[in-house]
C-alpha cells in the first residue's frame, strides 16, 4: 500500500479518494484553498480519532480473549492510521507533527471511552459511517 495519496485503501478509501478528487477540480469550480485545507484537516482528524477508537475496540477484543475480533480491529486501526498518513501528507505535516495530533486526539479520546461504554460504541458507529471501521 503506498502513502502518496493515490494508493486506493480499503476502509478509508472514499475518505482520501474525495479529497484528492476535490483538489483536482478545476480552478473555476473549486472552494476556497482555505475550505478545502479545513475539509482535508476535518477527514484528518476524523482518521486520528479512527485510528484511536479502532485501537482501542483491538485492546477490548484481546483482554475477553478475541483473537479473531482483536485481528478484524487490528486491521482497521492500520487501515485508520494509513489515511492518517496520507491525509497529514496532504496537508504538509510531518511524522513528529501527525504523532503530536494523535497523541493528543488519544488523550482527549481514550478517557472518555474507558469510562463510558456509550460513548464508545457512538464513536466506532460514527467510524464505520465514514468507511473508517
Amino acid at each position: 500500500m503506498r502513502h502518496n495519496g493515490i494508493a486506493v485503501l480499503r476502509n478509508g478509501a472514499w475518505l482520501c479518494m474525495a479529497v484528492i478528487a476535490a483538489s483536482a477540480t478545476p480552478a473555476a469550480t473549486q472552494a476556497e484553498p482555505g475550505d478545502q485545507d479545513q475539509k482535508t484537516h476535518d477527514a484528518y482528524t476524523s482518521a486520528i480519532t479512527c485510528f484511536v477508537v479502532a485501537a482501542h475496540a483491538e485492546q477490548e477484543r484481546k483482554s475477553v480473549g478475541d483473537q479473531a475480533g482483536a485481528a478484524r480491529y487490528d486491521s482497521q486501526a492500520k487501515q485508520a492510521f494509513d489515511t492518517v498518513i496520507v491525509l497529514g501528507h496532504q496537508l504538509g505535516l510531518s511524522n513528529e507533527q501527525m504523532n503530536g495530533d494523535i497523541g493528543h486526539i488519544s488523550g482527549v479520546e481514550l478517557p472518555h471511552m474507558i469510562m463510558d461504554e456509550s460513548y464508545f460504541r457512538q464513536k466506532v458507529a460514527t467510524c464505520r459511517g465514514l468507511g473508517l471501521m
